[in-house]
């Protein structure tokens, strides 16, 4: 009986993964090479600890087809696996001891977070829907906040616009890029 859900859990995966994102031309090479990028991000943490070549992620992550989603995929809380943006990668490393690291998006608003024992680092802002590629979300940064144990929030001037595509490996893993070249695989939080 365990064997036979687990195969129609599979199964449904499968089937729901390629619908959502994957052509049948490429789908055969998928499996791997999202368990080659999970693989080589997962030596990796929130604290800073960024062991993994560039080069050799942009790699796996360019083999993925480029599909057009449904821009209502993106909505929800995101927490973060990885990223190659040096400042995120900074504060968590530098600024205590790092308990989370996640992205909410609702409606027209991002809202990027890095929480530590003692504090919470926030920037906030906008998005805007870009029509022309469908994968694409340009935005506007328009608050950032350090909030030390529940105190009022200090705030700093929001520095920060552009873009990020966004490539679902499912409805739980996103790999997004952005205009400066970074990369961040998140996973949604149930």
């Amino acid at each position: 009986m365990d064997k036979l859900l687990v195969l129609m859990l599979l199964l449904s995966f499968i089937l729901a993964s390629s619908a959502a994102l994957w052509s049948t031309k490429t789908y055969k090479k998928q499996p791997q090479v999202i368990s080659d990028i999970l693989t080589l991000v997962s030596k990796n943490n929130i604290n800073g600890n960024n062991n993994v070549n560039k080069q050799d992620l942009a790699s796996l992550i360019n083999s993925l087809p480029k599909t057009p989603v449904k821009q209502d995929m993106m909505y929800g809380k995101w927490n973060l696996i990885y990223t190659t943006e040096k400042e995120t990668n900074f504060i968590s490393k530098y600024f205590g001891k790092c308990t989370g690291v996640y992205q909410q998006i609702k409606n027209d608003t991002i809202n990027n977070v890095i929480s530590f024992e003692d504090k919470v680092f926030s920037v906030d802002g906008m998005l805007f829907l870009n029509n022309e590629k469908t994968n694409r979300v340009d935005f506007k940064f328009t608050k950032a906040s350090l909030t030390f144990n529940n105190q009022k929030p200090i705030n700093f001037p929001p520095v920060g616009s552009g873009y990020f595509d966004n490539l679902y490996i499912d409805d739980q893993i996103r790999i997004s890029y952005d205009v400066r070249g970074d990369y961040l695989i998140s996973k949604r939080e149930k």
